[in-house]
């Protein structure tokens, strides 16, 4: 093999790795906040009178609202979103 060639090889495979790293860590979950302790701890006494919820994330963005008794996704033109899991969120 020439040197050439290597250092094309080279080349590629770096351009490959980066292309890869990048791809893998677009495609990755958000993550939960890692400080260990609540985010907002007064929500666990006034979590009935949080009516949206916004999280963003780059380009991403996630819209909850409450309608009555319900938990409706924005982006989904108004799905209907877990109760149970909307509540975790906000315990969390």
């Amino acid at each position: 093999m020439t040197p050439k060639n290597f250092a094309s090889l080279a080349l590629a495979a770096a351009v490959s790795l980066v292309l890869a790293l990048a791809i893998y860590s677009s495609a990755q979950p958000w993550s939960a906040a890692s400080a260990g302790g609540a985010l907002f701890a007064n929500l666990k006494q006034d979590g009935a009178s949080v009516e949206r919820l916004s999280i963003a994330q780059g380009d991403s963005h996630l819209t909850i609202e409450k309608s009555g008794q319900r938990w409706l996704i924005k982006e989904k033109n108004g799905f209907p979103a877990s109760t149970e899991k909307v509540r975790a969120l906000l315990l969390a």
